[in-house]
């Protein structure tokens, strides 16, 4: 990481291949930048702060070779910053996440000039829409799309999501407002709208094994068993979903699981996880209303290392 700008000279004699920017400021920041015109290769970069603006992103125009590149929470970056990395045409990976102020001009300027991506960060990307999702699929090389909070998105975008074939990583966790306590306390998040719509082109996804859908709620079972048909999903984040034993149903099919996020859900029995053999993580947190008197049928995952049960009644 670098944190004090007169080893910065030193630092770059050497065959870096990944550096992390940490908080560089006035006259640091401009010389940091000088010394990057040349022509050092270096495959990654990830930028730490919010005090990153459209013209610091200039230093990194030249670095023609990178391939890895996270800008995340640098949320004084606009469209115009986004414009300066057009010239990285061998960028695989880009992770955009909390960047407030880009939106559907940044994936158009990312499907011009960055073809070969196949991860993509715009996590809590809040003025990304619908049509900016359905542009992104011309990017058929996508393995990892994260959509999380991106609450402008809806099923009408998410009706395109089945045209990434080579998907393996999906995030579309809800947009929550939510304070310490306040779900315990009975107050009701925010949540935005993903519906059976959504889950029945998800469920086209034949090659996704992670899956995010925490905060989501206005599915029914029947919508539900969409997922159950994802017979190569690991990982299932279904936290916040107000999920009941009418769901549970349809993850018996999903016997690959190893990691199951639950926490926060509705329901009271446990039968249905005994087909999930190969779970290694199951996470129960704030279920309420499931007592530890229903908890024998755990005794049978045997690979099981982690379980987590906070706020469950014992």
């Amino acid at each position: 990481m670098v944190t004090d700008i007169n080893n910065i000279e030193l630092i770059l004699t050497i065959d870096l291949i990944f550096i992390i920017i940490d908080y560089l400021d006035g006259l640091d920041r401009l010389k940091f930048c000088q010394i990057y015109k040349n022509d050092k290769i270096i495959s990654k970069i990830k930028i730490i702060g919010d005090n990153f603006w459209d013209s610091d992103l200039e230093f990194i125009f030249n670095l023609k070779e990178l391939k890895y590149l996270d800008i995340s929470g640098s949320e004084l970056i606009t469209n115009c910053g986004i414009e300066k990395l057009k010239s990285l045409t061998n960028l695989t990976h880009l992770s955009l996440k909390s960047l407030t102020d880009i939106d559907n001009t940044c994936i158009h300027l990312v499907l011009k000039y960055l073809t070969k991506l196949n991860y993509l960060n715009l996590n809590s990307c809040s003025q990304i829409t619908d049509s900016g999702l359905k542009a992104l699929t011309k990017l058929s090389d996508l393995t990892h799309l994260d959509l999380g909070n991106c609450s402008q998105i809806t099923d009408l975008g998410l009706e395109s999501i089945d045209k990434f074939e080579y998907l393996n990583y999906l995030d579309i966790s809800g947009y929550i407002h939510l304070y310490k306590d306040d779900y315990t306390s009975g107050i009701r998040p925010q949540f935005y709208c993903v519906t059976d719509d959504s889950l029945k082109h998800i469920g086209r996804l034949s090659n996704l094994t992670h899956l995010v859908l925490s905060q989501i709620t206005d599915f029914s079972p029947e919508g539900f068993y969409e997922i159950g048909r994802l017979s190569h999903l690991k990982y299932l984040d279904i936290s916040y979903c107000d999920i009941t034993e009418d769901y549970m149903d349809m993850l018996t099919n999903l016997t690959e699981l190893t990691y199951l996020n639950l926490s926060c859900g509705l329901i009271t029995e446990l039968d249905f996880i005994i087909r999930l053999t190969n779970l290694i993580h199951l996470d129960l947190s704030n279920c309420r209303k499931l007592f530890i008197c229903k908890f024998h049928q755990i005794a049978t995952l045997t690979k099981l290392k982690v379980l987590s049960l906070s706020n469950v009644v014992l």
